[in-house]
């Protein structure tokens, strides 16, 4: 009909409006503007690629953390292991003492193999070296841990008169 106005789609608006639902297309791009919508078609074209890239991103995080964690505890256990007896008193003294002891930043680098760290908390993928290790690893983090795991003397000599000849007697 002569009167009738034609709205010429491209393939890429046609199958965007069926994967949005054409109500709720509309209703986006009129919102996003004509940049926004540029943006949208190039990621509704896109999306395997971008998402599968998030995904991969997501995991390498992920595992990174990991190597972190592995990193802290062999630090910690090692720290323990090699000077266990003078780690007593406050998170403030146990960090004094650190700070004099040698940590052994190579040994906790060499743990993993993997190439990269990431902080508990953070996103940003790190190569791990064991300066790097240094700056995410501090040593308050590392005090807090140490006196968690370390009983006060006050504390461990009221566990061991406990159980000797304080309780009843028959």
């Amino acid at each position: 009909m002569p009167g009738d106005i034609h709205v010429i789609k491209t393939a890429t608006e046609s199958q965007n409006a069926v994967i949005l639902g054409p109500m709720i297309d509309s209703i986006i791009r009129g919102m996003i503007g004509t940049f926004g919508n540029q943006v949208l078609d190039f990621y509704l074209q896109n999306s395997l690629a971008i998402n599968g890239s998030l995904l991969f991103y997501a995991l390498l995080v992920v595992y990174s953390q990991r190597v972190y964690q592995r990193s802290f505890q062999f630090l910690v256990i090692r720290l323990m292991g090699k000077r266990g007896d003078v780690f007593h008193g406050s998170a403030e003294e146990i960090k004094r003492r650190l700070a004099r002891t040698e940590i052994p930043w190579s040994e906790a680098n060499q743990i993993s193999k993997w190439p990269f760290v990431v902080a508990p908390k953070s996103l940003l993928l790190r190569f791990k070296t064991p300066r790097t290790l240094q700056s995410l690893i501090s040593l308050d983090l590392l005090s807090t841990e140490i006196k968690s795991m370390v009983p006060d003397a006050h504390t461990a000599s009221q566990a061991k008169g406990k159980g000797k000849g304080k309780g009843k007697t028959k």
